[in-house]
């Protein structure tokens, strides 16, 4: 089924990325992998058109350009990556289940931040999420007994789903200390 969506209700900021996923370079000169879903849908639930969107990915808090010298499958240097763009190999899965590989060691934080920009030609961004591997890990890291503040279930398609029931979902859980736990899910 397709439907219209007007622009008053496209035009507006992504939802935010979402960070699954962190693997050490297992010694084969790969590169750190990093997993992140950026979904193509609005704040409002709109779904977005992926031909106009990009993302940036961050690097220690400071906006990261992959250039050709160390990411020889990319034809040209980039900072905004399009959203489906992949060179099947650093970026091996376009968004918006991005599986990203990174070459540079010292990486503490990742981020990335989505734009979309609008039938009216104004880009809008998602606030940028910005991740310490460290945290995220649980290294060095105490941690209070933290209660559940919000569960949120999306789709494959990044669409929210408010009462999931059979399927595969991503499963975002929001703690009350702020920290955030993002997992997939199959629902029976």
């Amino acid at each position: 089924m397709i439907f219209y969506q007007s622009d008053e209700e496209v035009n507006a900021n992504p939802q935010d990325p979402e960070f699954l996923y962190f693997y050490e370079d297992s010694g084969y000169g790969y590169g750190d992998n990093y997993g992140w879903y950026i979904p193509n849908v609005n704040v409002n639930g709109a779904v977005l058109n992926p031909s106009r969107m990009y993302y940036n990915i961050y690097v220690n808090y400071e906006l990261y350009e992959f250039f050709t010298d160390t990411y020889v499958y990319f034809d040209e240097d980039m900072i905004d990556i399009p959203y489906d763009f992949t060179d099947d190999w650093d970026i091996y899965n376009p968004a918006p289940d991005l599986d990203l590989y990174l070459h540079d060691s010292g990486v503490d934080v990742i981020g990335c931040q989505s734009f979309y920009v609008g039938t009216d030609g104004i880009t809008y961004a998602s606030n940028a999420v910005h991740v310490n591997i460290e945290e995220f890990l649980g290294i060095n890291v105490a941690k209070a007994n933290t209660e559940v503040k919000s569960v949120q279930y999306f789709n494959i398609a990044g669409q929210r789903v408010t009462n999931p029931k059979t399927g595969l979902f991503i499963k975002s859980t929001t703690y009350t200390d702020g920290t955030r736990r993002v997992e997939k899910v199959a629902i029976k």
